[in-house]
């Protein structure tokens, strides 16, 4: 039990490590091959990405499934968004959500 549970955690580790990794390093990829080998149009990825990376690691690590879901039918879908009752107070939504979330 106890190695399945070091396990997972390496296994964690590693994702997060090459979520970062590939957003970094793409970044700095263009960046080198753009000054190394003189190509001009890649400073353009290259200044797209690095002024990005901020959005993406946002997407990345706290953009869940049901936030996206969330703001999808509220901004996207002809639906709307409906909170959990319709006398419900701000505070009240805002504390189910946070319960919903996982947030203690």
């Amino acid at each position: 039990m106890f190695l399945l549970l070091l396990y997972r955690q390496d296994q964690t580790l590693f994702y997060l490590y090459l979520k970062l990794f590939v957003i970094m390093g793409l970044t700095w990829i263009f960046g080198f091959i753009a000054a190394f080998a003189r190509v001009q149009f890649l400073w353009y990825p290259f200044i797209v990405f690095n002024g990005l990376q901020g959005a993406f690691i946002f997407v990345m690590f706290d953009m869940k499934r049901k936030i996206g879901y969330m703001l999808w039918d509220k901004y996207i879908s002809h639906r709307g968004y409906e909170p959990p009752g319709k006398n419900a107070s701000l505070i009240g939504e805002i504390f189910c959500m946070l319960l919903s979330y996982g947030v203690k």
